[in-house]
């Protein structure tokens, strides 16, 4: 039989993987006609790497205090700062010599530092940036759809972006552009009113959405490994890690990139 506490943290295990799959769902999906499912991917990924990060927090106390728990003061020290969580699941992964490929390839990315810095952001306050503009509420912190853009996507289609072979030349957008109407919204919010651009901004949302859940990935995937290994030293029960396994095991990066549903096994 599980204990009360045992039960709570397989409970805790099964929320944070599943929010970590909807976020790698959602982002999957996002563009500028679907800017919903950039927020929905925020929120999950967000709750699920907190959550993870604060599984991780009390093995750690386990391993050095004789498997006792931490009280809630510790744990609520860490508020929704995702940096901080993250400074700390480094320090621990230094501490306990786990010498993981992924500590190394985050740290000498400057991509990661952007988006760890954009969802820590989002998880102490500017998740609710559209409300708080709507009703005149003094803001220091720039939208997140915006703010996402011009870090992170800006950077991913300049690394990983390739223009399309066939492109439709400018005689046709002279032709046939005035025939359209276009009422649109960049992620930066700037208008859209021309075919061109319309077309040129479809053409990047390939790219833009399977980089953003790469890269996202592969932050889930360094903290479950780090999760795995503290488990595999403390012999903790139960095994926390078989709720992760989706995120240490997903295959190779192509098979990462081509992956849109992480909620199916």
């Amino acid at each position: 039989m599980f204990t009360n506490v045992q039960k709570l943290l397989i409970r805790e295990a099964s929320l944070a993987s599943a929010c970590l799959d909807s976020g790698l769902t959602d982002i999957s999906k996002y563009s500028i006609s679907q800017t919903g499912y950039f927020y929905t991917a925020l929120f999950s990924f967000c709750i699920g790497i907190e959550r993870i990060s604060k599984l991780i927090l009390i093995y750690e106390y386990q391993l050095k205090n004789n498997k006792a728990l931490p009280d809630n003061t510790y744990i609520k020290s860490f508020s929704h700062d995702i940096n901080k969580l993250f400074q700390e699941i480094n320090r621990i992964h230094d501490e306990n010599n786990l010498n993981l490929s992924e500590r190394i390839n985050i740290q000498n990315d400057s991509i990661f530092k952007e988006i760890i810095l954009i969802l820590t952001d989002f998880a102490k306050g500017s998740r609710y940036y559209n409300l708080d503009q709507i009703t005149g509420k003094q803001l220091f912190s720039s939208e997140p759809l915006k703010l996402w853009d011009e870090r992170v996507a800006v950077e991913i289609i300049k690394r990983h972006y390739e223009e399309p072979e066939v492109k439709l030349n400018n005689n046709f957008y002279d032709t046939f552009g005035s025939s359209f109407i276009i009422l649109h919204t960049a992620e930066d919010g700037s208008s859209i009113n021309d075919l061109k651009t319309l077309v040129n901004h479809g053409n990047q949302v390939p790219i833009k959405q399977q980089y953003s859940k790469y890269y996202l990935y592969t932050l889930a995937n360094y903290v479950s490994k780090v999760l795995t290994e503290l488990e595999y030293q403390g012999n903790f029960f139960p095994c926390l890690r078989e709720f992760f396994t989706q995120f240490v095991y997903a295959g190779t990066k192509e098979e990462v990139l081509a992956r849109r549903d992480w909620r199916e096994l």
